[in-house]
């Protein structure tokens, strides 16, 4: 085959590999050849060791968008943390720095002015294929509200987090109890019951959702946000020490 008619099929995924290249070519130490001609010819670009994209060779433009090539790292990554959030509209992030869960361990590298992060992956669970781009995969909508509130203090601030909230005009009680449920971490419990429970967030969670958190609840005090320790008042139903302003907002 020759590297026109591979290029047009590689062209269609956007994201390959040597592997992709194999069925092209008679010997499969032929692959790296073939995408160095492609390289050459300004028709692929090399993104890291063994992955490439295609390159339009009318506007020269990458044929991969950067969420792509996140998701396609490794077998099992996909967007999390701030750029689920930015993925899905809920707030809005840096163009520059992509965070990418994986159960595979790679190292962070940059390409094309774009840092891609790698996030060890806790859970399996709230992880679906966008309908909107071609082999990204994304936390769900629930699954990005529980990261958010379990990580915030290392993804923005407070009150980016309650100003996010805000916005949530409905979540999946069942979905959210299936992620607290597979963390299963008592401080994650504490603070998504409190933050339900606080009229200012705007959540429009059931009584009987709090409840299961409070029911998760032992003998233990910390800090909703290490950023405010200094202004922190304790709350005695969750066992949290809250910014003082909260405190008047708890139902």
């Amino acid at each position: 085959m020759d590297t026109l008619a591979a290029y047009h099929q590689l062209q269609a995924q956007a994201i390959f590999s040597r592997a992709d290249v194999e069925p092209f070519v008679k010997a499969r130490r032929t692959a790296y050849a073939l995408i160095e001609k492609l390289i050459e010819e300004g028709l692929a670009v090399k993104i890291r060791k063994n992955l490439y994209t295609a390159v339009d060779s009318k506007t020269g433009q990458l044929m991969a968008n950067p969420y792509q090539i996140a998701c396609s790292v490794t077998d099992s990554a996909y967007l999390c943390r701030s750029s689920a959030l930015k993925y899905h509209g809920l707030v809005e992030g840096s163009d520059n720095q992509i965070m990418i869960a994986s159960e595979t361990r790679f190292h962070n590298f940059e390409f094309n002015n774009i840092q891609y992060n790698y996030i060890i992956s806790l859970i399996s669970e709230g992880v679906i294929s966008s309908g909107r781009h071609l082999g990204v995969r994304v936390t769900d909508r629930e699954r990005t509200i529980v990261d958010y509130i379990k990580d915030f203090d290392k993804i923005s601030s407070l009150f980016d987090l309650l100003e996010c909230l805000e916005t949530m005009e409905y979540l999946d009680e069942a979905k959210l109890w299936t992620y607290l449920s597979a963390y299963d971490v008592q401080f994650l419990y504490q603070k998504v019951g409190f933050l339900a429970s606080t009229r200012q967030t705007g959540l429009n969670l059931s009584g009987d959702f709090i409840d299961s958190c409070r029911g998760k609840v032992r003998n233990s005090i910390r800090y909703l946000t290490e950023k405010a320790k200094k202004s922190a008042s304790h709350n005695v139903e969750w066992g949290l020490m809250v910014p003082r302003y909260l405190l008047d907002h708890s139902r």
